[in-house]
């Protein structure tokens, strides 16, 4: 395999960045969902890791958009009908959009003052405050969500039911 996609299937850069961003989206998810709510030395470590983790998906995030722009997507899976080429197209537009907002958003919280990443508190105060910023990140990690099932469920619905699909982004031992 190859650094560049083929006609048929994705090049290793775009398996490694797929997959790295799988991974910080899950760490993010994680460390977000464990620090939310909490004011203690534990959390403000999650909080530090978290902002440093999105700020990472963020640039990984923008190369990737700027590496499909660079390198030819492969062809569509055989079989996938237009309604689900373009509900794919769709889904992956708007997941790199939602990353993005997360970031954004995230970025917004940390400049509007209300988090500290260099003292032991990691919320201003002791409380979790409403303000836009946050209030978008909230709404918007809902919205990722909601893409990330859609964009699994079609995935596994598709290798199951109609062709192989897993082994163009690097999963070779699901190859029919």
């Amino acid at each position: 395999m190859g650094i560049r996609n083929t006609a048929m299937t994705y090049g290793s850069l775009a398996i490694t960045l797929h997959w790295l961003t799988v991974l910080a989206v899950f760490g993010l998810f994680t460390t977000g969902n464990l620090a939310a709510g909490n004011s203690d030395l534990f959390s403000s470590g999650l909080l530090r890791a978290h902002a440093f983790v999105g700020f990472l998906t963020l640039v990984l995030v923008c190369f990737k958009i700027g590496w499909m722009m660079f390198d030819r997507n492969p062809k569509p899976p055989e079989k996938l009908s237009p309604l689900r080429v373009l509900a794919f197209k769709t889904v992956h537009y708007l997941t790199y959009l939602a990353l993005i907002g997360m970031a954004l958003s995230g970025i917004g919280t940390w400049l509007a003052g209300e988090f500290s990443f260099t003292t032991k508190s990691a919320v201003f105060g002791g409380v979790i405050r409403e303000f836009p910023p946050l209030i978008a990140h909230r709404i918007i990690a809902k919205l990722l969500v909601v893409l990330l099932l859609l964009h699994i469920g079609g995935v596994l619905s598709y290798q199951f039911l109609k062709s192989d699909v897993l082994h163009r982004i690097g999963i070779p031992w699901f190859k029919k």
